[in-house]
């Protein structure tokens, strides 16, 4: 069994398996959140953008009937070698669509996915969609206007590259020198490629979909050290975009 081994940003892009344990660390505190509102144990469970599976892995650990599906062949190569002994049903998709039967799942796990989709409003359908009515969802994306991390280039600059000069930031980006993780290429790539949802944005979609909110976490964190709930920030109108590096939500299905 893999441990949940700390380490430097550094070592933790050095290579698969090292950046898998980083994310164990980050997907067992969802796994947490997750714990204070449900059980796990026979329930069929989607872990929807599941990259490299640590989610998955986790969740399997806990007894659930874990399902997992990504767009990523990259990605789903590297969970099939990580949960190789376990029984994960794995699955390609293409889209936001997803390919199960109305009603299946009793909970819904989508853990930094959300900013990536091409269409949140079908994500939120589809999850609405398969999931059983008292069901939950439980997400955590990273707000697209977050100071330090909305940008996803933290690896390249610390600056808000979601502020400023498009042009000024991809010369900044392109001139750096590539990490063991990603080119900058790709870093650029990445951060023209979100879709720049916000947390309101995320209540509203929520709210269409018939969730009810059960639990909103907004988090102030550094990868490594430090990491505390700062859920006073609702209050504070655009500081909530802001400050917070990430964001945690628990919906249940109303009807």
């Amino acid at each position: 069994m893999m441990t949940n081994k700390k380490g430097s940003r550094k070592k933790v892009l050095e290579n698969d398996e090292n950046y898998f344990r980083w994310r164990l660390i980050r997907a067992d505190k969802i796994i947490l959140l997750a714990q204070k509102h449900t059980s796990f144990q026979g329930k069929e469970v989607l872990d929807f953008g599941c990259g490299q599976g640590p989610l998955s892995y986790l969740l399997y650990q806990k007894k659930a009937k874990v399902h997992a599906i990504d767009i990523s062949d990259k990605a789903l190569k590297a969970m099939r070698k990580f949960t190789l002994k376990m029984k994960i049903d794995i699955k390609k998709t293409y889209n936001e669509k997803l390919p199960y039967k109305d009603n299946f799942f009793d909970l819904i796990f989508s853990f930094d996915v959300l900013e990536h989709v091409r269409d949140y409003k079908k994500y939120f359908s589809e999850m609405n969609r398969c999931l059983k009515k008292g069901g939950y969802v439980f997400l955590e994306t990273t707000p697209y206007y977050a100071l330090i991390t909305g940008h996803h280039l933290y690896d390249f600059t610390l600056l808000p590259a979601q502020y400023l000069p498009q042009k000024l930031m991809k010369w900044w980006i392109l001139k750096k020198k590539s990490n063991k993780k990603k080119t900058s290429n790709q870093a650029w790539e990445q951060f023209i490629s979100l879709n720049k949802i916000s947390i309101a944005k995320v209540r509203e979609l929520a709210q269409e979909s018939n969730f009810k909110t059960r639990e909103e976490n907004f988090i102030f964190k550094t990868p490594q050290f430090i990491e505390i709930k700062i859920n006073w920030i609702r209050r504070f109108g655009f500081l909530k975009e802001i400050v917070p590096m990430s964001y945690q939500a628990v919906f249940k299905k109303i009807s």
